[in-house]
């Protein structure tokens, strides 16, 4: 017969079994992690939001852009007077199936020795309809070229006076290609240097007119990982085997002895 104080150690030890499982759980989860971390080449990814550095490209005067492309009627011309303020690009087709490509000629981003991109932001003050990438409408873009590859951010707006047109914070996949669909900018530390610009197409008997001032592009670097210095990594790989080591020394539990009887 089992009596009030043999129930009661017996509940006891199985409180303590309990916890003492759990502890050990934690202690093989807590060892591996540091023995993972110590091995793994000695870095940890920081979080991606944390701060990343940031190179921005802006443009108002537009004395070295360049022409990448025109088809058809397509012309542009940069002008003194007239703009939000002064210079700015003035981008006109006067017939259909129209286009022209221009972009910046004294900065961008090198992947290679700059590191990857997260994202690019555009930024511009603008006159003009654009119908994005819409057949049938004239269409504004910004630019990204990359080796032989010219990718495009569409927008879409209809505005007659200045008026600032800003994208979000654009990824490869946010980037077209018109000749190639399907295909994006590579903006990992393999990827050519990329040059930044606008756009214009059209395929209207109307063709397109737009004028640009104040052109801007935000460059975010991707996240940085953050190595562990080889002190740190070692302490983590002491730690991590000494506690690997302590709970596979540790004796097996013995079976609780039988509630007392009488």
């Amino acid at each position: 017969m089992i009596d009030g104080q043999g129930l009661a150690r017996t509940r006891e030890e199985g409180r303590s079994r309990s916890r003492g499982g759990r502890r050990d759980r934690r202690m093989r989860r807590l060892g591996s992690l540091l023995f993972a971390v110590a091995m793994a080449g000695g870095s940890i990814a920081s979080d991606p939001s944390d701060a990343t550095a940031q190179a921005v490209v802006g443009d108002g005067d537009f004395s070295t852009w360049t022409e990448v492309f025109s088809f058809s009627s397509g012309v542009w011309s940069r002008l003194a007077t007239g703009g939000h303020p002064d210079a700015h690009l003035a981008l006109t087709g006067t017939n259909g199936l129209s286009s022209v490509v221009l972009r910046q000629g004294t900065a961008g981003w090198d992947p290679a020795a700059q590191g990857p991109l997260a994202t690019i932001r555009f930024a511009a003050d603008v006159q003009g309809t654009s119908g994005g990438l819409v057949s049938g409408q004239p269409a504004f873009a910004f630019a990204l070229l990359q080796g032989s590859e010219t990718y495009l951010a569409p927008t879409s707006f209809d505005v007659g006076d200045w008026t600032r047109i800003e994208t979000l914070a654009l990824t490869p996949t946010d980037f077209v290609d018109t000749l190639n669909p399907g295909r994006h900018p590579d903006f990992s530390s393999s990827g050519a240097p990329m040059q930044l610009g606008v756009a214009t197409a059209s395929n209207l008997s109307a063709g397109f007119d737009f004028r640009v001032d104040n052109f801007e592009a935000t460059l975010a670097a991707a996240p940085p990982t953050v190595p562990v210095s080889a002190p740190i990594a070692r302490l983590l790989l002491t730690f991590g085997l000494t506690f690997v080591g302590l709970l596979a020394s540790r004796p097996p539990r013995s079976s609780p002895a039988g509630p007392a009887c009488r």
